[in-house]
């Protein structure tokens, strides 16, 4: 996609035992926002073009984790044209 002023992100997080209670959001090892309440979902603000390693973090009511795998997305300058 391309570079834009924000950029919704959005997990998916649910917990067979108990509630999912947070979903942190990363680039890397970059805290990029904190979720609190369902639908698990942040702004991703003053998104520049690059490459970006994101992923997830769901913690439940019992402090137990689990990580998503990481997805890798590129950011296309806001005038490039779309590559496939």
């Amino acid at each position: 996609f391309k570079a834009t002023p924000n950029r919704l992100l959005i997990a998916n997080a649910t917990d067979a035992d108990g509630d999912v209670v947070q979903v942190d959001f990363y680039s890397s090892n970059v805290p990029l926002g904190t979720a609190t309440t369902a639908p698990w979902q942040i702004i991703w603000p003053d998104l520049q073009a690059g490459a970006y390693p994101l992923r997830a973090v769901a913690w439940d009511n019992s402090g137990a984790k689990a990580t998503s795998v990481v997805v890798n997305v590129t950011v296309l300058p806001p005038n490039d044209a779309p590559y496939l």
